[in-house]
């Protein structure tokens, strides 16, 4: 016991620093995984797009967007869901289930924030998207990525919405063909 503290007070004198929280910022091996995440933005954004297909066929997509200019939208709609459903269904879960078992870490994750968007037919989008989003950050031990591809995600949904139908299917091949390319 006397040596670690001993160990500690030398490191604070040094001006050495510990990051209490690693899920919170990314590590150096971090960059290696990061072209890995091109592919899997294209895979969420093209099951996002196939989802929206399928609701409109079936009429299940709501009338239109909220009134409101363009930044307040993306606020409302995108920054403030990530930033709450990343807390909640990503960094507890790693932060509290991670240490025992990733792979509950994901299977909990992922279930519990489909069924929190409580819309059956977005259920299946949900899930394929949580467990993307958990197993980016279990890959990169960390939550921003998670975060950064949530928002973005929401983003580009409230700008598709906000787009003519008739560019919408170049628009997400277009995004689709960039990810597939910046890993190439």
């Amino acid at each position: 016991v006397y040596s670690s503290r001993d160990k500690l007070r030398r490191e604070q004198e040094r001006g050495h620093r510990e990051y209490p929280d690693k899920y919170l910022s990314l590590n150096k091996s971090a960059v290696l995984l990061l072209p890995l995440i091109f592919p899997v933005i294209g895979v969420v954004l093209l099951t996002s797009f196939l989802t929206s297909l399928l609701l409109s066929s079936l009429g299940a997509l709501p009338s239109g967007l909220p009134e409101g200019t363009l930044i307040e939208l993306v606020l409302l709609h995108a920054a403030a869901p990530a930033i709450l459903e990343e807390t909640v269904f990503r960094y507890l879960p790693m932060k509290l289930l991670a240490p025992y078992s990733k792979r509950c870490a994901l299977v909990v994750s992922s279930i519990y924030f489909s069924f929190f968007h409580m819309d059956f037919a977005r259920i299946p989008y949900a899930l394929v998207a949580g467990i993307i989003f958990m197993w980016i950050n279990l890959a990169l031990e960390s939550v921003l990525p998670s975060l950064i591809l949530h928002f973005v995600n929401n983003s580009v949904s409230i700008l598709l919405m906000r787009a003519d139908a008739a560019y919408t299917l170049v628009w997400v091949l277009t995004l689709s063909a960039l990810c597939l390319q910046a890993l190439l």
